[in-house]
């Protein structure tokens, strides 16, 4: 637990994405050369959601319009999520009774490389709002 947070269990859909995902940054790296070279390393962000509206009901979220979390609690925030430095879309969806409700987006992003991105739905339901922080991610110092 960090902050109070708790990462929500993931759907066999969302393990399957992340599987895919890194099974194709694995890949990435496999050529046919025999050269003793290693590969450039892939640039990557990162990016995360945090859901800090007390008033409003669970959510969903889509990144570039594809679901990336089913439902999100108040208090509770997602594990960081790797992808490419590129544009992208953030939509939350409250899951009210019927048809689910639009209260933030979609949010366009350009994510930079090396770079970790936190979205927070801030505020009450009926004004509700994207707080976009980030964070360049930098090698710790020894010692």
């Amino acid at each position: 637990m960090r902050h109070g947070l708790r990462t929500p269990a993931f759907t066999r859909r969302q393990w399957l994405g992340m599987a895919a995902i890194a099974g194709a940054t694995l890949l990435a790296g496999c050529g046919g050369g025999g050269s003793d070279t290693a590969p450039p390393p892939v640039a990557s962000a990162s990016i995360r959601v945090l859901h800090a509206s007390p008033d409003a009901p669970p959510v969903s979220i889509q990144l570039n319009g594809t679901p990336a979390v089913e439902t999100l609690d108040y208090k509770l925030g997602t594990a960081f999520i790797a992808a490419l430095p590129r544009a992208l879309t953030v939509a939350v969806d409250a899951k009210t009774p019927g048809t689910p409700t639009r209260v933030i987006g979609p949010v366009s992003l350009t994510l930079a490389e090396n770079t970790e991105y936190t979205v927070v739905a801030v505020g009450a339901t009926a004004s509700i709002e994207p707080l976009v922080l980030s964070r360049v991610k930098s090698p710790v110092a020894a010692g």
